[in-house]
């Protein structure tokens, strides 16, 4: 058996580590064009984000159940008692209840909803306005109002009946605060 020189094994052992030397750096995979991409990717996505979806925000107010703010409201107005304005949207109409009692359609009584849907099957908004703005008269000091809504009443009824509730028909503020309730069934 011939033997392999020294020179002829360095050579050999040279071949075998530049070929490992190869094998390793193949081996290896470059994540970092896929991060660039991944990267860019999601900037366009916030982006178009950002500029497609309108936020809208709506200040109402939640009711305070503290008894200091009770005390002072009735020390207030021993006379009169608050108004306690509801407004319950449903199927039909809108129903407005306060303190003193539900409100029927045309004074008649038990003739719900107060302010029913029109012939062509949409919500009465002015009808609603202006039993609204005959409260405002009896009640110049109020500005709370509770919203209350089935939950199959659309978003859009809501934004409506809210936007009814804090402006009159001259511009001048209805009950600006208005407090979220939850819907009957």
């Amino acid at each position: 058996m011939t033997g392999l020189s020294s020179r002829g094994r360095r050579k050999l052992r040279g071949e075998r580590v530049r070929l490992e030397e190869e094998s390793e750096e193949t081996t290896e995979l470059n994540l970092i064009p896929y991060l660039d991409i991944v990267t860019n990717i999601l900037m366009f996505l916030l982006l178009t984000s950002i500029t497609v979806l309108a936020v809208g925000n709506i200040e109402t107010l939640l009711p305070s159940y503290s008894q200091e703010a009770s005390v002072s409201q009735k020390k207030a107005d021993k006379d009169k008692p608050p108004l306690t304005l509801t407004v319950t949207i449903t199927s039909k109409g809108f129903t407005v209840a306060t303190s003193t009692g539900v409100l029927y359609e045309n004074n008649i009584p038990d003739k719900l909803p107060t302010v029913p849907r029109n012939a062509s099957g949409r919500y009465n908004y002015e009808g609603l306005q202006k039993v609204l703005v005959l409260l405002k008269r009896q009640n110049e000091k109020e500005q709370q109002a509770i919203l209350a809504a089935n939950p199959e009443i659309q978003y859009e009824t809501v934004i409506g009946v809210m936007d009814v509730l804090r402006v009159g028909p001259d511009l001048k503020p209805l009950f600006p605060q208005v407090v979220f309730s939850g819907g009957i069934q």
